[in-house]
C-alpha cells in the first residue's frame, strides 16, 4: 500500500485527513480499519500510482 495523505498532524487528530490509498485489494482490506480514526475521506486506486516502477 502506497497511502500518502493531504492535511495536517492535528487534522489527523480530529479525523479529518484525506487518504489517497493505491495498491492491492488484498492489502487494502487488511489495512483499512486504520483510515477511519484519522481520515474523512478515503480516495482509493487499485495498482501502484506514486511507486517507483
Amino acid at each position: 500500500m502506497d497511502c500518502p495523505v493531504s492535511g495536517t498532524g492535528a487534522q489527523a487528530a480530529t479525523g479529518d485527513l484525506i487518504v489517497f490509498a493505491s495498491g492491492d485489494q488484498g492489502a487494502y482490506d487488511i489495512v483499512k480499519g486504520i483510515f477511519p480514526g484519522m481520515s474523512k475521506a478515503i480516495i482509493i486506486w487499485e495498482g501502484a500510482v506514486t511507486a517507483p516502477k
